[in-house]
């Protein structure tokens, strides 16, 4: 999300390229052996007979990797020690705070020409001009083989879809949305995801539903992976209803229908970010609800913006108890102060002339606390 703010922010042009059979480009030399069955095994000995000689009782043979395949361990690694090598061959560092990122030294106007984002084998390129991430693309493809690469105003991108426009790039999952609908089954529509009177106590109290928890465990999550693509508005519903995953009440069951008719009612509803925002900060908001657990924890969260738009956000139960309001919000604090350091490092890798980032709270004692340590807070208390 940070990336396609920058996209949007800066007015840059964004590329997704698709590397085929990624894995089998790195060199697997962990000395991995394989049994090769039956079938496999005559296809391979009708090429080497040689190689019959070698067969197990079976009929198969035992083979050395020297290729790494999708399902072992060392797999992701050895792929991501190829990509990089090759991207910084082609003058893109590493980032420090992001392994997954990598930079050009070369600037315009202190943004860099050219910036990689990687995850597995799905690459978002984000470039001053189409011709520039092209040749990359290019420069990539006579090392791994023909990429499948997607251009233009509408993008596809693990899930979501990225539309940009004159005023600005936006995160949907309409397509998702749709398809969850109809594995659900869902009918009608709802104007708020919860109740307002609904509490995480009521949640986690109420009498156990005779239901089946598998098929509950596939709603919770198929709603928490939305919420994590482009639907914050969700977020702290679905992980209310993620803490009884193992126990479902009555009230979560109907919680997680009314989510359901909520987004049939916000189809497309997303995360946008505008090319008209002048101010250049992150802005981070934190906060938490007190004791509002059935175990007398809190809950914290935040969400960080960026051109407008949300490029982190987080609604978590603490995993301690607070003793009051004010350790609550501290607490919470203290969480959006980690996520908010890694945004900032990792977006000054990109751009070193970053503006500093704002955090914003609503609790007097905990901003005193920050301030000047947590004596003087209690003090004023």
């Amino acid at each position: 999300r940070t990336m396609i703010a920058l996209a949007a922010q800066y007015d840059l042009t964004l590329t997704i390229a698709d590397v085929k059979s990624a894995y089998l480009n790195a060199p697997n030399d962990t000395g991995i052996k394989m049994l090769v069955s039956k079938t496999l095994a005559e296809f391979l000995f009708a090429h080497h007979p040689e190689w019959r000689s070698l067969s197990t009782k079976n009929g198969g043979i035992v083979v050395e990797l020297k290729k790494a395949l999708y399902g072992l361990k060392d797999s992701g690694r050895q792929w991501n020690l190829v990509l990089a090598q090759a991207l910084k061959e082609q003058g893109l560092n590493q980032a420090t705070w992001d392994k997954c990122l990598f930079v050009t030294t070369a600037r315009d106007h202190d943004m860099p020409i050219l910036t990689v984002l990687t995850n597995v084998d799905d690459l978002m390129i984000l470039s001053r001009d189409q011709t520039t991430a092209d040749e990359l693309i290019t420069r990539l493809e006579q090392q791994f083989g023909p990429m499948d690469v997607q251009r233009g105003d509408s993008l596809s991108y693990l899930g979501a879809t990225i539309q940009q426009s004159g005023s600005g790039v936006s995160i949907t999952c309409a397509g998702y949305e749709r398809k969850l609908m109809e594995k659900f089954e869902v009918d009608g529509t709802a104007d708020t995801p919860a109740p307002s009177s609904l509490t995480m106590k009521t949640l986690q109290e109420e009498t156990t539903a005779n239901v089946d928890i598998t098929q509950y465990l596939s709603v919770v999550m198929s709603l928490m992976y939305l919420a994590l693509r482009c639907r914050p508005d969700i977020l702290t519903v679905v992980e209310a209803l993620a803490t009884s995953t193992q126990n479902p009440t009555e009230a979560g069951l109907k919680v997680a229908a009314r989510c359901l008719r909520y987004i049939n009612g916000s189809i497309g509803r997303g995360i946008t970010f505008s090319r008209d925002v002048a101010d250049r900060n992150i802005h981070l908001f934190a906060d938490a609800s007190y004791n509002c657990h059935a175990d007398a924890k809190s809950q914290g969260g935040c969400v960080a913006y960026y051109a407008g738009g949300a490029i982190d956000y987080q609604s978590t139960k603490q995993k301690c108890v607070a003793r009051s309001a004010y350790e609550a919000e501290l607490i919470a604090l203290d969480s959006a102060i980690e996520r908010l350091l890694v945004l900032d490092f990792t977006l000054r890798e990109i751009l070193p002339t970053a503006e500093m980032p704002k955090l914003y709270q609503d609790n007097e004692a905990a901003i005193l606390a920050a301030r000047e340590g947590p004596k003087a807070s209690l003090r004023s208390a």
